[in-house]
C-alpha cells in the first residue's frame, strides 16, 4: 500500500523480518567529524527477494519517482534499499534477501496484532520477529554522503513470532576440538527453525564496507 497525496509517499511493508530494532530508546551515533549526532530510533527490515518481489519493485518505483522529481538529471543517487549479500556475515541476511533501514528522530508507533500500543518491557517486538512496517521517504544531499533517498520509520506492528536473532545454540563443531573415541564428546547439529526466504544461514557481525542501491 502507498499514499501518494502531495509529494510524500507512504509505503507499507508487510510480513517483513525485523532486525536491529531501536524502537523504544533512540540510538546514539558519531558523525564523520567525531561529534555526536542527534539520537534516532531505527529498524532494519528484511525482505525475501522472491516472496517480496512485488514489494521490492514498489519500493524501487517509489525511489525512482522521488529521484525524478528531486534530481531529474542526477546520476549515482543512493537509495535506502540494499542487497543482503552486502552483509552476508550477519544472521538472517545473505544473497536471498533485500533490506531497508529506516530511522526517525520521533519515536515510532509500535503496536501488537490488534493495534494496541506495546512497550519494551512487554517483549512483544524483538529482533527476528515478523512485522508490518510503515515508512515514508526523504531526500538528503550531503557534501560527503552525496545525494540519497532515505526511509523514515513511522509504524511497526507485530505480526508473528520467529526465531530471535542471536538465540541460536552454539555449535560445538565451531568452538571445540574433536577429542576422538571415548572422550564423551558429540557433534551437534544446527536444528534452528528456518524461516523460508527470510532466515539465512549467515551469522556473526559484518565489519565490511556498506554498499547502497544506486539509482
Amino acid at each position: 500500500m502507498s499514499d501518494t497525496k502531495g509529494k510524500q509517499i507512504i509505503r507499507r511493508l508487510e510480513n517483513v523480518r525485523l532486525s536491529f530494532p531501536y524502537l523504544f530508546k533512540p540510538r546514539s551515533y558519531e558523525k564523520d567529524d567525531g561529534s555526536k549526532g542527534e539520537p534516532q530510533y531505527e529498524a532494519t527490515l528484511l525482505m525475501d527477494k522472491e516472496r517480496h518481489a512485488s514489494l521490492i519493485a514498489q519500493i524501487k518505483a517509489d525511489m525512482k519517482q522521488i529521484k525524478e522529481g528531486k534530481w531529474p538529471s542526477a546520476s549515482g543517487v543512493k537509495g535506502c534499499l540494499r542487497s543482503g549479500d552486502d552483509k552476508e556475515d550477519l544472521e538472517g541476511y545473505g544473497d536471498s534477501v533485500m533490506f531497508l533501514k529506516a530511522k526517525s528522530r520521533r519515536k515510532p508507533v509500535v503496536v501488537d496484532r490488534r493495534r494496541v500500543d506495546v512497550n519494551e518491557e512487554s517483549g512483544v517486538v524483538y529482533a527476528g520477529c515478523i512485522v508490518n512496517a510503515v515508512i515514508s521517504y526523504w531526500c538528503s544531499d550531503h557534501p560527503k554522503g552525496g545525494k540519497r533517498i532515505l526511509a523514515n520509520l513511522l509504524v511497526i506492528q507485530f505480526v508473528k513470532d520467529a526465531p530471535a536473532f542471536g538465540s541460536s545454540a552454539v555449535d560445538p563443531d565451531d568452538v571445540l576440538d574433536d577429542l576422538g573415541e571415548g572422550s564423551g564428546a558429540s557433534k551437534g547439529e544446527d536444528d534452528e527453525d528456518y524461516i523460508p526466504g527470510i532466515d539465512g544461514p549467515a551469522r556473526g557481525k559484518n565489519k565490511g564496507e556498506e554498499k547502497d542501491d544506486i539509482l
